[in-house]
């Protein structure tokens, strides 16, 4: 493959950057999904997508309606399974770097998924 795309041979993967979990959440947005049975993948696990829905499900929705997502971060730290009830918190949006971030946290049995989104408004 690497002769194929004309890459160079790496050993090793770079670091990922990790999301920034602010530690005032006060005032955060949340909301809580019970894991349904469609949520599932073949490993017997949420699928990583609704993660990802599940942080957006919690801002406004005239956010959502003039911004996209340009960059995702997240941290997954423990499985989710069929059955389980996790809670979305999400901070409200704030200006980094000439774009809009938003912080989030999915919990599940005291275990935490932080993540940030990171936002552009819509053309």
């Amino acid at each position: 493959m690497i002769d194929t795309f004309q890459m160079d041979e790496t050993k090793r993967l770079p670091r990922l950057e990790k999301p920034s979990l602010p530690e005032d959440q006060a005032g955060w947005a949340k909301r809580d999904y019970r894991v349904r049975y469609f949520d599932i993948d073949g490993n017997q696990h949420v699928n990583n997508a609704h993660y990802f829905e599940w942080m957006m499900d919690v801002l406004d929705g005239d956010f959502l309606r003039t911004h996209q997502v340009v960059k995702m971060q997240t941290e997954f730290a423990h499985e989710v399974r069929y059955g389980q009830t996790v809670t979305s918190t999400g901070s409200t949006p704030v200006e980094k770097e000439g774009l809009m971030v938003t912080h989030h946290q999915i919990t599940c049995q005291g275990q935490r998924a932080p993540g940030d989104l990171y936002w552009q408004p819509r053309n």
